[in-house]
Formats: structure tokens, sequence, C-alpha cells
């Protein structure tokens, strides 16, 4: 009989930091989709919705607060050998993307905030696609 209490799975056991890595993942993915949710009220904003304005001030919190979460989550992992510099300075770089945009929004310079919004989603598929973010 198999011993449930010594058990793996057929793959074998998961290399160190992989539940790291994957946390990494989840966050960047999270992080694009609150950045798509972002362009979906400015849209809403551009068509005259007045109640996207506060929806989209609120998701500006959330996404800086979101990409903060994955720059401490990727420096963590890149210290526990889990996920490479890479990751953890892209994920640096994407934070300061996200602050110069919500200022550039504030302060109403929206051909600054146009260009970075895109920038911030590119740099997040980038990172959520490109496998050598993360290591094996």
């Amino acid at each position: 009989m198999t011993d449930p209490q010594n058990r793996t799975d057929r793959a074998g056991p998961r290399p160190r930091g992989s539940r790291l890595a994957t946390a990494v993942r989840v966050v960047v993915w999270l992080d694009t989709f609150a950045v798509l949710m972002q362009a979906v009220a400015a849209g809403r904003i551009l068509a005259g919705d007045d109640t996207a304005v506060a929806v989209h001030v609120v998701g500006a919190v959330a996404v800086a607060l979101i990409s903060l979460v994955l720059v401490v989550l990727a420096v963590v992992a890149w210290r526990r050998r889990a996920a490479t510099a890479r990751t953890a300075g892209a994920a640096a770089l994407i934070l300061l993307a996200v602050l110069g945009q919500a200022a550039a929004g504030d302060a109403g310079q929206l051909g600054m905030h146009l260009p970075l919004g895109l920038l911030i989603f590119g740099g997040l598929l980038w990172a959520g696609l490109i496998p050598p973010m993360v290591r094996p």
C-alpha cells in the first residue's frame, strides 16, 4: 500500500519556490486585468459617463496597490531564487510607470497619461508571457 503521508505527484515534488513564482504570475495577470478595466473605464469617460470618472480613480488606486504587491512578491521571489532579477526590475519599472501615469492623469496631462497606459499594459503582457521571467 501507498503511504498517504509520503505521497507526491506523478511529476515528482514541486521545485523550490515554484509556489512563489506562481504567485508572481498570478499577480502579473491580476494587474494586467486591472489595467484593462482602467481602459474600459476611460472609454466610458470618453463616452460621457460621469460615474466612470470615480470608477477610474478607484481603479487607479487598485492598479497602484496591485503593482506594489507585484514588486514585493517579485523581489522576494528573486531573493529566494524563484525568479530572475529581471522579474523584480520589470515589476519595479511597472510600478514607477503606474505612479507616473496616475500623476499625469491627475494633472490632466492626457498626452502623457494615455501612452503610459499602453506602455504599462504592454509591459505587463510581456512580464506575463515571457517564460524566462520566472525560473523553472
